[in-house]
């Protein structure tokens, strides 16, 4: 499935799903909650928004280049022309790693077969052990390390 022009596949799918359950299932920015996602795992009221656009490969599986947003705030954030976005994403993550993420954005980066499935593996474990994270009572945000 293509979403502006780029393929989506298993790696985003696991990536998104991932970003969306860090978050709890919940939009960063105004606080809606998916109940069918804290439930489940699995729903797509909240989705993943890419801060560098998915094009970028170099953060386009990066979690610090993600948010986990209503489909509402997402929209927002994509019309948005007034830098609210980049404010909003320097106010979370403070100047220094803003301006690292700007930095990596900016570099080319190509993934053979091989380390994409090493980063999916990683990746899906994540997921896990957030889930059993959530299983035994922890809510709110939860992060993951990076697979690279």
């Amino acid at each position: 499935m293509a979403y502006g022009g780029i393929r989506r596949d298993k790696y985003d799918a696991t990536f998104s799903d991932l970003i969306r359950e860090r978050a709890d299932w919940t939009c960063e920015r105004c606080g809606l909650v998916d109940p069918d996602g804290q439930a489940r795992g699995k729903s797509r009221r909240v989705e993943n928004s890419h801060f560098n656009p998915r094009r970028h490969q170099s953060t386009r599986f990066c979690g610090e280049n993600c948010d986990c947003l209503c489909k509402k705030c997402h929209q927002h954030f994509t019309e948005d022309n007034t830098g609210e976005y980049a404010e909003w994403k320097r106010g979370k993550l403070g100047d220094e790693r803003y301006e690292a993420l700007l930095q990596k954005g900016r570099q080319v980066k190509k993934r053979t077969k091989a380390e994409k499935e090493e980063m999916l593996e990683h990746y899906l474990a994540c997921f896990g052990y957030i889930r059993k994270r959530r299983e035994k009572g922890q809510i709110g945000y939860i992060e993951f390390p990076a697979w690279d």
